[in-house]
């Protein structure tokens, strides 16, 4: 059975329906709707983020996968966990420029028996390879738009684009 303002007919137009809602509030026809506590509602709400993330976390992490798959590298085959304190490391290690199979190897295979820790080339080393990474990008980008970019010279009036 419908709840009970909901069959009433001839009410056609939502002021109307306000206004008859309203009256019957007023008479105590109506029930009021439940409304859970304060601490509940906030545990729900996080009960659905964490929810959420978790998803998330899974995708991010298949998404990672399939890029070691790509470069031919089967990390999941000899960790369990590829978002793990190992799989970071490793991760970090591939991020920061080691692409040699046998070394990567050694890495991990040092990381998983004595729990060695990989040092990184440094901060520099990475962020000028993520900036050489983004300018390629670009230039790709702008390629496919017809335009070459040019690199130019220190105080130059060049835009550096020609098309």
């Amino acid at each position: 059975m419908h709840d009970f303002p909901a069959w009433l007919d001839g009410r056609k137009s939502d002021v109307l329906d306000c206004q008859w809602l309203q009256q019957l509030m007023s008479f105590g026809l109506l029930r009021g709707a439940f409304r859970s506590a304060e601490l509940v509602c906030v545990l729900r709400s996080l009960s659905r983020q964490r929810a959420m993330l978790l998803r998330s976390q899974g995708r991010f992490v298949q998404h990672m996968q399939k890029a070691l798959a790509q470069m031919n590298i089967q990390l999941a085959n000899v960790i369990s966990d590829v978002a793990g304190e190992t799989g970071q490391k490793i991760l970090r290690a591939i991020a920061a420029g080691e692409r040699d199979g046998l070394a990567l190897a050694r890495l991990i295979y040092a990381m998983l028996t004595e729990g060695e820790e990989y040092t990184d080339r440094g901060q520099d080393y990475f962020e000028e390879r993520y900036r050489q990474r983004v300018l390629h990008n670009l230039a790709q980008k702008a390629k496919s738009m017809g335009m070459h970019l040019v690199p130019s010279a220190p105080g130059g009036e060049s835009h550096g684009m020609r098309a």
